[in-house]
């Protein structure tokens, strides 16, 4: 039929498509094996150059490819002339930004753009952040133009406080954006370091507690909003503090409410001026960082810690001391936020970030008398958000745990050396960073949890127990069961634990004669081992 246009059937167009991209790739093949032969004789020329350049405007992910400009770049006929690398330096950073125009989330090409422009003489920063202004606007997610930001800004020399104000107008045009919040949190630790809610930033707090809440209002379910107010909550709580000292034996030990470092962390006798180097300071778990720090006093065994001081980050703690964690945040805002999120809830019954929050603003203000509230809360979470079940169910043992364990909390001299906690049946997964307030106990019953492997090692806490019960949990391993120094009694049946794993247990403490019995009242100790 003359006149008629042939139109192509899809298989028809299928098949020139993968023809044409055959050809392509033939073609970046070629190119390519070329560009690595040049490269391996030595050739870092023009011609090089046009090769790579011609690849990369279609093919910017190819980290190689750059590294063999940047060999161009460094190479003896360009940086003997000042003029000529100036211009080839110019020109890489007109490559970068039409590489950009094609793919905006590269991570080569950001790299190569940041390689660059700290190369140059005299960068234009203005032209910089007028290009992340470009991208940002396309897309306000993009993290790698978020980096470069950063990179620039700090380059430029722009204050925290102007960058503070770049992310607020980001954040008010669009509360989506978790890159603007991030940056606000770094640039807020710049701007106030470890203390944003002492009293002289404590407007600072309000305000961001308002523009948070703004932003939670205005789209319930956005997650970046949610994790930013989290953050917030955490983060402007009082720095960690020592909770106990006490001396067993020749041994000082402290306690702290979180783990923290040894580095600003040492012993004072009273009635000397000594720098406490002569004592070594150990963890009670082998890091850097722990709650549990201890001393050896070796031949030096005092009756009680009268005559000693331990000193952290310059202040002084003697056994008479309050270590009670205070709160510096202002209570009545956080009383305004949960009485606003509870009113979320009502609007937004099914919004489980709300639901959370309130579980977390009613711990933070008054855990005991909220108990019933927020373990109801957060057994309505496990069944609102089944995928996430195991962080509610390790939230509501830590729960648990302190609420048992609120009268050493508070009170942590007012138990002796015999005192016996009781934290069966709980349904406990973990003991949620409670662990450390466990130390001093001598007989602790776990039986009856949910425990598994993996948290055994959370028991290395537990350095002056000396019975402990983890029957009728879901142990099937002792891999992660640490050393505890005084333990003379362990209650491990039943579980999915085969003798051999219980005789692994008795060959760690081979310097302590330790009984492993169950329900049934057999005893596995080493002198049976042995036989």
């Amino acid at each position: 039929m003359h006149g008629r246009v042939k139109v192509r059937t899809t298989e028809e167009k299928e098949r020139i498509m993968r023809a044409e991209k055959q050809k392509k790739a033939r073609e970046f093949k070629d190119c390519y094996l070329l560009a690595m032969k040049m490269r391996k004789a030595g050739e870092l020329d023009d011609k090089l150059a046009d090769i790579t350049k011609k690849m990369l405007y279609h093919h910017p992910d190819v980290y190689t490819l750059w590294n063999v400009r940047r060999e161009i770049l460094l190479s003896d006929r360009l940086s003997s002339s000042e003029e000529l690398l100036e211009k080839a330096l110019e020109d890489e950073l007109a490559l970068t930004e039409a590489c950009l125009r094609e793919n905006p989330k590269s991570y080569c090409v950001w790299h190569q753009r940041e390689w660059v422009i700290e190369r140059i003489k005299e960068p234009n920063w203005k032209k910089e952040l007028a290009l992340c202004q470009k991208c940002l606007e396309l897309d306000e997610r993009n993290f790698h133009c978020w980096d470069y930001r950063r990179f620039v800004a700090r380059k430029a020399e722009l204050t925290p406080t102007d960058e503070l104000n770049f992310t607020t107008n980001k954040i008010e045009n669009n509360f989506s954006n978790y890159s603007s919040w991030h940056y606000r949190s770094k640039l807020l630790e710049q701007l106030h370091g470890n203390r944003l809610g002492d009293a002289a930033n404590q407007q600072v707090y309000n305000n961001e507690i308002d523009l948070v809440m703004n932003a939670t209002f205005t789209d319930p379910s956005d997650t970046s909003t949610w994790f930013y107010q989290r953050w917030l909550l955490n983060y402007w709580k009082t720095p960690p503090q020592l909770w106990c000292i006490k001396l067993h034996k020749n041994f000082i030990t402290v306690v702290f409410h979180k783990q923290v470092s040894s580095s600003s962390l040492k012993l004072l006798f009273k009635d000397k001026q000594d720098d406490g180097c002569q004592w070594s300071w150990q963890s009670a778990n082998g890091k850097m960082y722990s709650p549990i720090w201890f001393v050896d006093l070796g031949d030096l065994k005092p009756e009680n810690l009268d005559n000693f001081i331990v000193e952290f980050e310059g202040k002084s703690y003697s056994t008479s001391d309050e270590k009670t964690l205070p709160d510096s945040r202002d209570v009545s805002k956080l009383e305004e936020q949960l009485s606003n999120y509870k009113e979320l809830i009502e609007l937004e019954p099914s919004n489980k970030w709300a639901k959370l929050t309130v579980a977390q603003l009613m711990l933070d203000l008054d855990e005991n008398s909220n108990y019933s509230s927020i373990i109801s809360i957060l057994e309505e979470l496990i069944q609102v958000d089944p995928l996430r079940s195991n962080y509610y169910k390790d939230m509501l043992s830590k729960c648990k745990v302190k609420h048992k364990l609120n009268s050493i909390i508070s009170d942590p001299y007012g138990f002796d050396k015999d005192t016996a906690i009781d934290l069966s049946s709980l349904d406990l997964t973990t003991l949620g960073g409670c662990e450390s307030y466990l130390t001093f106990c001598s007989k602790i019953d776990l039986q009856c949890n949910l425990l598994s492997n993996e948290v055994l090692y959370q028991l290395y806490c537990l350095q002056q127990c000396k019975s402990l019960n983890l029957s009728q949990n879901n142990l099937t391993s002792l891999k992660s069961f640490p050393i505890l120094h005084n333990l003379e009694n362990l209650v491990l049946y039943p579980n999915e634990i085969t003798d051999l794993e219980a005789s692994d247990i008795l060959k760690k403490h081979a310097t302590k004669k330790l009984v492993i019995t169950g329900h049934s009242d057999e005893e596995l100790t080493k002198n049976e081992m042995k036989k």
